[in-house]
């Protein structure tokens, strides 16, 4: 297993990956996307490969707020469905925490995700708050 940042060759198969999640953004604004965010000073997107095949990615941000101290937000995690429960998303986790040196780490999940909840509490994310998401558009 080796993880590595992203580049902007990795972009296909991390979209690609995405889209066993049900993330659909994919073509021209998929690619866009991701080349700005690899660009982006407060972004980083690492990936675990195993045997040349991209076996999970995490996207991470250095968030800063007027209320908190800094933390780091997990935008997305995404572990290859032949290869859960072998470790890899909390290598990625882990990872992330020793590369960026920040401490705290937030993420946001969907409460319905009830796998996602228990594999966050399993590496000892505690629940805050509960939250509604509201859209304008």
């Amino acid at each position: 297993m080796e993880i590595v940042k992203a580049g902007n060759s990795d972009i296909s198969a991390i979209l690609s990956l995405s889209s066993q999640m049900g993330y659909s953004l994919s073509g021209q604004t998929g690619y866009e996307n991701l080349q700005r965010i690899l660009q982006h000073p407060d972004h980083e997107i690492y990936l675990a490969w195993a045997d040349g095949e991209l076996a999970g990615y995490i996207h991470v941000c250095k968030m800063l707020r007027v209320t908190s101290k800094p933390f780091l937000e997990i935008i997305g995690l995404v572990v290859d469905n032949k290869q859960r429960r072998q470790g890899i998303g909390k290598l990625l986790v882990e990872k992330c925490r020793t590369q960026l040196k920040v401490p705290t780490v937030r993420v946001r999940t969907n409460a319905k995700r009830q796998d996602a909840i228990a594999f966050y509490e399993s590496l000892g994310f505690e629940r805050a708050k509960d939250q509604m998401v509201m859209v304008l558009e």
